[in-house]
């Protein structure tokens, strides 16, 4: 006999906990506790995009699983809305607190590069998501953009998956690079890699300057699509022929644009709560 898994969603992640359910086969949805939950592990899924509600309603809910009796959490993280800089010590506090909390067990996220140095957090990686679909897009000639904040390594991934040795970096300690080789843009085919996108104008800057210098096309992947309004507008006027994002932040199918490219991370994150599950 199969054991249960109990999944709980956050509001801000419905949609996508929905989907990482549906690889678990049977699934009933329900807003109240039909059945004890005592003595089981279960998956809460939610990322923080607004501090105060989110993580008032991720406390909330393990507040509510420890009443309850459940043996221990898993926690799930698609995305964490952070600036080391000016939230260090909030950010510092919240994660000291949640892994000293009686019942997690795990905390797990996406792409948050910065954090898993500072907390002991288990890291997914996007790029194994994007692998496949990049493969099919068939372009030679290709270069990899990264932003320094990302690390090299990220970038390094990406141009082993695309074939390329080509890698430089457009903005370092904050200031974007204006030396780059005029020969090392003309007639590329442009990737540009960060792991999130808000007001877009550093990737829409750097897109322009790019068609400017000659390439043939310019793409962006970005893990997490913050997007700010602005961004929508800015995005569909500009050079940039595509933005490559994950579903950790659900966009608005109002505002989605034909140059956006949604990859769901569902599927992965699915596959390693099932390995967690299986130790």
């Amino acid at each position: 006999m199969k054991k249960k898994i109990y999944l709980f969603s956050m509001k801000n992640s419905f949609n996508l906990s929905k989907e990482i359910a549906h690889y678990y086969g049977n699934i009933i949805y329900s807003k109240k506790f039909y059945e004890s939950v005592r003595g089981y592990s279960i998956f809460l899924i939610g990322s923080i995009l607004h501090h105060i509600d989110d993580v008032n309603e991720l406390l909330f809910m393990c507040n509510e699983a420890l009443r309850v009796g459940v043996k221990n959490i898993i926690l799930i993280i698609p995305f964490f809305k952070l600036n080391l800089k000016k939230d260090f010590v909030f950010i510092k506090h919240l994660f000291s607190n949640l892994i000293a909390f009686p019942l997690i067990k795990k905390i797990i996220t996406m792409d948050l590069n910065l954090m898993r140095y500072i907390f002991n957090i288990k890291y997914i990686d996007y790029s194994i998501i994007l692998k496949k679909y990049l493969k099919k897009k068939k372009l030679d000639n290709i270069s990899i953009a990264y932003n320094e904040n990302i690390g090299v390594y990220l970038a390094k991934i990406y141009a082993k998956y695309l074939k390329t040795d080509i890698v430089f970096c457009f903005k370092k300690k904050n200031k974007l690079m204006n030396n780059i080789k005029y020969e090392n843009i003309k007639n590329k085919n442009l990737f540009i890699i960060d792991n999130l996108v808000f007001t877009a104008n550093t990737i829409l800057m750097v897109t322009n300057m790019f068609k400017h210098q000659g390439a043939k096309s310019i793409r962006a992947i970005v893990t997490h699509p913050v997007l700010s309004e602005n961004a929508y507008k800015n995005i569909e006027k500009s050079f940039l022929e595509e933005l490559i994002v994950s579903n950790t932040i659900e966009i608005d199918n109002k505002k989605l644009l034909n140059k956006i490219s949604i990859l769901t991370c569902a599927k992965r994150f699915a596959e390693f709560m099932h390995f967690i599950k299986k130790k």
